[in-house]
């Protein structure tokens, strides 16, 4: 078991530097963006609830509805972003899918930590 939270948090540091590495010396694309938010998505549900903690209701009930508000936020993110696009306040199609993957991998952690704090 200490084996794979090793591993998570290897592979979080190999996003997060590789990504970081795209971003300087190739310049900032998508990838690099891309890696940088699984990279730090990863760390941060690792904070949240750690290796350590045995898994109980209390643990998976916060993690469901982390997912069932992520998910619904996310079909929010869409519709606005196609509304957004649509009016051209968004030119480059590429610009909102990036900004929707951004905004949905980073939802999630931050609804693990607001419904662990509240229950």
């Amino acid at each position: 078991m200490k084996r794979v939270h090793v591993f998570k948090r290897f592979l979080a540091a190999a996003f997060l530097l590789y990504g970081g590495y795209l971003a300087v010396f190739e310049g900032p694309d998508t990838l690099s963006i891309a890696l940088i938010l699984v990279g730090i998505t990863q760390l941060t549900v690792d904070f949240v609830f750690p290796q350590n903690d045995s898994v109980d209701e209390r643990q998976r009930s916060v993690q469901s509805k982390s997912g069932s508000t992520t998910y619904s936020l996310s079909i929010l993110y869409a519709f606005t972003l196609l509304a957004l696009v649509h009016f051209n306040l968004i030119q480059h199609v590429m610009t909102a899918i990036l900004i929707m993957i951004s905004l949905q991998l980073l939802t999630y952690p931050a609804m693990l930590f607001l419904y662990k704090r509240v229950m």
